[in-house]
């Protein structure tokens, strides 16, 4: 595995503008929105469960999983679908924010009420 522009490193290639640092600021960017929006996924997970540990767990381990499946399927792409990998992170963590406000009172009780067993 040879580092030189064109070859394969690993199993992706590397070009010109990337080994120069011209493609590094968008993974960069990517990275850091990605984090951002870890935590505030992670924000309303506690809120919308009241703090319940069993929840965040079944949560965290969902979480988990699909990043599993993401990776999966972002080994079988080719490299060149890295701007619509961007786009998706640009466009996903807004709406999973959204669609659990909205969610937030179909799917959990009131502040201060248990959930009925039947």
């Amino acid at each position: 595995m040879t580092s030189r522009y064109g070859e394969v490193k690993g199993s992706c290639r590397l070009t010109s503008s990337m080994a120069n640092g011209g493609g590094h600021s968008a993974f960069l960017a990517a990275g850091l929105i990605a984090t951002a929006a870890q935590v505030l996924l992670l924000r309303e997970l506690v809120v919308d469960v009241a703090g319940d540990e069993a929840s965040i767990g079944v949560g965290l381990a969902a979480w988990l999983l699909g990043i599993a499946v993401g990776a999966a399927v972002a080994r079988r792409r080719e490299s060149s679908d890295a701007g619509a990998g961007l786009a998706t992170l640009a466009v996903l963590p807004p709406l999973a924010i959204v669609a659990g406000r909205i969610l937030r009172p179909v799917l959990f009780p009131n502040a201060g009420e248990l959930p009925a067993w039947g």
